[in-house]
């Protein structure tokens, strides 16, 4: 008589419905897209109201940034497995709104930068 397998060890011709095609693991990270979104959107209306305002693209850029940092680093989770791709729209939204938001607010302090500078 064979020793028995041990538990927990996959045997190889055991199914593994989570390696199937648009399948998740149960474990994997949960989607932070909808909070990531908004961090985008704060950025990017700090960037618009900063050519009225001023003030408001020293919060945008920041806010920019680590939006679009982390939904970058998310869709990469997303592609590999590692993290639930139900947010990936979300995600998507809160790069492009991050980039938009940091580009337009770093674009109003190097322009009144400048005119600080020559002035």
């Amino acid at each position: 008589m064979g020793e028995p397998e041990p538990r927990g060890v996959a045997v190889a011709d055991e199914p593994r419905p989570w390696e199937l095609p648009g399948a998740v693991p149960r474990d994997c990270e949960p989607a932070r897209g909808h909070e990531l979104g908004l961090v985008g959107l704060a950025s990017l209306v700090c960037g618009i109201l900063a050519f009225g305002l001023g003030a408001t693209a020293l919060l945008g850029l920041p806010l920019g940034l680590a939006a679009w940092a982390l939904a970058r680093s998310d869709l990469t989770r997303m592609r590999n497995g590692l993290m639930d791709p139900a947010g990936w729209g979300d995600t998507v939204f809160a790069r492009e709104s991050g980039r938009v938001g940091a580009l337009l607010s770093a674009v109003y302090l190097v322009f009144w930068g400048a005119v600080l500078l020559l002035c």
